[in-house]
């Protein structure tokens, strides 16, 4: 018969007290926390990377400054983003 050495079962016997004390918390309560936690973080990833439009940057009419100089004026436009407002938890 072969010999293994000696095992201290102490930090296993710790294991197990750990394991029954958590079987007498609240786990359901316990698992909806997280998960609302979790739905919160992506939520917010989700949130932080969907797109929400275009700028569209068009020229405008031609300004003449004091000094004689022609300035070119340019419009910008937004189109879309509304995408963003439909996300809810």
């Amino acid at each position: 018969m072969a010999r293994w050495g000696k095992a201290d079962y102490k930090q296993l016997q710790e294991f197990q007290k750990r394991l029954q004390s958590l079987s007498t918390h609240d786990f359901q309560s316990f698992c909806e926390s997280a998960a609302k936690e979790l739905a919160a973080r992506l939520l917010s990833k989700v949130i932080r990377r969907t797109p929400v439009g275009e700028t569209i940057k068009e020229e405008g009419e031609p300004k003449t400054l004091k000094n004689g100089k022609v300035k070119k004026t340019y419009i910008t436009t937004h189109m879309g983003g509304t995408l963003r407002r439909g996300w809810t938890a």
